[in-house]
């Protein structure tokens, strides 16, 4: 590859990213404390685009020659560890605001640029050492991946708690999970920057081609997520005090009050009135609805709620509420075969039709299109 078609990737991608971030810095979003994270990690993946973007294009006004190599591998070195903490607090600005704080982010860039300066410079006073203060260098950015995993890990899972823990809904967990591919997508590409550390120019193209690309989609979901924050957001509010979930009973507390024999008879009749009466009234097709709204519809507390599943139905609430919605379907698909599928799966209380393709199929044991064709 010639050098002028690098110079020519090179300053392309350093455009293309500083235009992102200006984009980004320039999109409007509501104000208030309901949109505080997302304007949080607005303004850091902003930072992230312009900050790539402007040191892409200085490293391009540096001397190739052999007197600049190592200057230029430990910049390559620093630019990949700051991209990576902005991203995970880009991440984390969204399901975990209180992690991410200004002095949190300014120790670490600190950290970061005192490593890549002490780098440098040993490198011009003990040029015998500076090979092998690289490789350490190299090492300290693997362990900072791993760090920033292990704290993605944390959070999101607490996140998706948070999450599950307001809705018992499946459906919003599944139309959440770009947060996790992109993370994941993110720590890739770090991995993938050591492609900029070979020397090779056709490598280093490819690994800005495709870094180039990961933002504007990054980029992109971003700003689609902003489409979600109505329902995320209530959830999120609920911080430390949403409902703490069991993994096996969906949120069922186990140390239901002691109630006798005949108490729990008269419990269970008046559960079983009032979930007939929700079901005939079909309110099992209201998206985003909070576990707390569904028991406010059936006059009846959390824990006596998920007590009836557990103890009663031998299931818990949302695998019970997506078989009445898939059956909803399979009744609107014999009846209906001309209506659209997406028309049917949002009727029905589904928002993603992914989803709903995936839950038709486990819970029949066929596909939508195979059972439609059943009935043309």
């Amino acid at each position: 590859m010639s050098d002028t078609i690098y110079t020519i990737i090179n300053w392309v991608s350093a455009l293309m990213i500083i235009e992102l971030g200006i984009v980004l810095a320039l999109f409007k979003t509501k104000s208030g404390h309901d949109y505080i994270k997302y304007n949080t990690a607005k303004k850091w993946l902003s930072v992230a685009c312009v900050t790539l973007g402007v040191l892409t294009a200085v490293n391009q006004l540096v001397p190739s020659d052999t007197d600049y190599v190592m200057w230029l591998r430990v910049v390559a070195l620093c630019i990949a560890a700051l991209q990576a903490m902005l991203f995970t607090m880009t991440i984390l600005s969204i399901i975990a605001v209180r992690k991410v704080t200004c002095r949190y982010i300014a120790c670490q860039t600190l950290f970061i640029v005192l490593g890549g300066m002490g780098l440098m410079t040993v490198s011009k006073v003990w040029p015998g050492a500076a090979q092998a203060l690289f490789c350490l260098g190299i090492i300290a950015y693997l362990t900072l991946l791993v760090y920033y995993a292990h704290v993605f890990i944390r959070n999101y899972r607490l996140f998706r708690q948070e999450i599950f823990s307001y809705y018992e809904e499946d459906e919003i967990d599944y139309s959440l999970r770009w947060i996790r591919r992109l993370f994941w997508s993110a720590f890739a590409i770090g991995l993938l920057s050591f492609l900029s550390l070979t020397g090779i120019h056709q490598l280093d193209a490819l690994f800005i081609i495709i870094y180039t690309l990961y933002y504007i989609y990054f980029t992109i979901q971003f700003i689609n997520y902003h489409r979600q924050l109505r329902i995320v957001q209530p959830a999120i509010a609920k911080g430390e005090s949403a409902i703490s979930i069991d993994n096996d009973s969906c949120g069922a507390d186990r140390n239901m009050p002691d109630a006798g024999a005949r108490e729990k008879q008269l419990l269970k009749a008046r559960m079983e009135l009032a979930i007939h009466e929700w079901v005939e009234n079909k309110r099992y097709t209201a998206y985003d609805k909070s576990v707390e709204d569904v028991v406010g519809e059936m006059g009846c507390s959390i824990h006596e709620l998920h007590w009836y599943f557990r103890e009663v139905m031998k299931t818990n609430f949302p695998v019970w509420r997506n078989q009445l919605r898939v059956e909803m379907a399979r009744q609107l698909l014999r009846e209906q075969p001309g209506m659209a599928v997406q028309d049917i799966a949002i009727q029905c209380g589904f928002n993603n039709r992914s989803y709903f393709y995936r839950k038709f199929a486990e819970l029949t044991g066929t596909t939508v299109q195979e059972y439609k064709a059943m009935f043309r």
